[in-house]
């Protein structure tokens, strides 16, 4: 067994700039504000993350500190003290703005589809399914 690792044989350097009316609606631009938010990620972790957190999750308690780390245990916890609603976040709050588009459509292995036709179907059918165990809920909110 040779001792050298992996090479890497083939590399691709070209770039396929995305279609300007798509990049006009997008949430980075172009790639010089995806640089720019980087660097601050990596530079400033806590200010970055906390801001990203506050802009687009709805949390019912903001956090306490936003980011902890020891990388000698190694250790990283986010956002302590902070509660939110992983439902609400992903499901209810996009209701008013976009409650008639179309939310799901799930593709089981056999090929059978089941689609909710927006977002207020998949809101109402999650809330029918059993509620002792939130885990089978969530995951049949899309299966009808």
């Amino acid at each position: 067994m040779s001792d050298k690792g992996i090479s890497v044989l083939q590399g691709e350097g070209q770039t396929f700039p995305p279609d300007p009316e798509f990049q006009k609606q997008a949430h980075i631009k172009n790639m010089a504000e995806y640089d720019e938010m980087y660097k601050r990620s990596v530079d400033d972790p806590e200010g970055f993350w906390g801001e990203q957190a506050e802009k687009n999750l709805d949390w019912s308690k903001k956090w306490d500190k936003v980011l902890e780390w020891d990388f000698r245990k190694p250790e990283i916890k986010w956002f302590q003290g902070g509660k939110l609603n992983a439902s609400y976040n992903c499901l209810d709050r996009h209701l008013a703005k976009r409650g008639n588009q179309a939310a799901i459509t799930w593709e089981a292995d056999d090929g059978d589809t089941a689609t909710a036709n927006d977002e207020w179907e998949l809101w109402i059918r999650g809330r029918d399914l059993p509620v002792d165990n939130p885990g089978f809920r969530t995951m049949q909110s899309a299966r009808y």
